[in-house]
């Protein structure tokens, strides 16, 4: 399975070989599929699509909907920002991925702030270029706004996306981005960069607002226009919850890739299923 800029070039000529002779490569988008046809020379007949998904379930104690007042209401005390109006970043800040856009969003709340003046930034990730994008922060009078938080676990990192209002990651080396999925998850309305796999998983007007890569003065104004219409970021987030569950849940994954293997052995689907019956009927004797 090839998900994103590992074969976004030419691979050496063993990995090449290994695809051009597997019997069908599965690609988690259209344009990694357009990537490995066009790098790495496999057939395009022999790819199928198989989207990612995403571990998170919801249960009784997790239900998505952001339902935990006391742990947010903790969390934006702890900023001092009681009614704080809080945009999520989850990535990994290295210096070799500075494609991420991080840079684009800290250049763009000078403006932002001019007209929605209790927006806070939060950014979950570490990496070597921490130190570069606090100096920006600080450069453009902004470092009050921006908290990087460092790399969290998951109970932490589910804290966060139930806390935002606007999830942000413009980036533009995503072959797909499970980040996006964890905050459809939590009906989160989601900016992103209008680049690479993002628009087969980012709907723009409907799951969220698409802008071009690098420029602030399009981002800042997605970011204001989320911020100042709450209608606007509760109707974007349940459509994408929607997204998420109709088309990039656990259940769905599984049941692409059993018929698509399915497919590939030649075995017709209700034989398949009658199989299967037959099976679950000897273990229950």
């Amino acid at each position: 399975m090839v998900h994103g800029v590992e074969v976004w070039t030419r691979l050496t000529l063993l990995k090449r070989w290994a695809l051009q002779r597997a019997d069908f490569v599965m690609a988690v988008s259209e344009f990694t599929k357009a990537k490995v046809v066009e790098f790495n020379g496999v057939e395009e007949g022999r790819i199928r699509i198989v989207p990612d998904t995403m571990g998170w379930t919801v249960d009784s104690d997790e239900d998505g909907t952001g339902n935990a007042e006391r742990k947010i209401d903790t969390l934006l005390t702890r900023l001092g920002k009681p009614t704080a109006t809080l945009l999520l970043s989850v990535c990994r800040l290295e210096a070799s991925e500075k494609y991420k856009g991080i840079d684009t969003v800290i250049n763009a709340l000078p403006s932002v702030i001019a007209r929605v003046p209790d927006v806070q930034y939060l950014v979950v990730g570490s990496g070597s270029d921490l130190e570069r994008h606090n100096q920006l922060a600080a450069d453009l009078g902004v470092a009050d706004r921006v908290h990087f938080l460092g790399s969290v676990d998951e109970a932490t990192l589910r804290q966060y996306y139930r806390a935002a209002d606007v999830f942000i990651l413009p980036s533009d080396g995503e072959g797909f981005g499970i980040v996006y999925l964890e905050a459809m998850h939590y009906a989160k309305p989601v900016i992103a960069a209008d680049s690479r796999a993002v628009p087969e998983v980012v709907k723009h007007n409907d799951t969220g607002l698409l802008v071009e890569y690098g420029n602030r003065g399009q981002l800042a104004e997605a970011i204001t226009s989320l911020c100042l219409d709450r209608s606007l970021r509760e109707r974007m987030g349940e459509a994408g919850r929607r997204r998420l569950r109709e088309k990039f849940s656990f259940e769905s994954f599984k049941q692409k890739l059993h018929e698509l293997i399915l497919q590939e052995l030649q075995i017709p689907l209700p034989l398949a299923q009658r199989t299967i019956a037959r099976g679950v009927a000897s273990a229950d004797l």
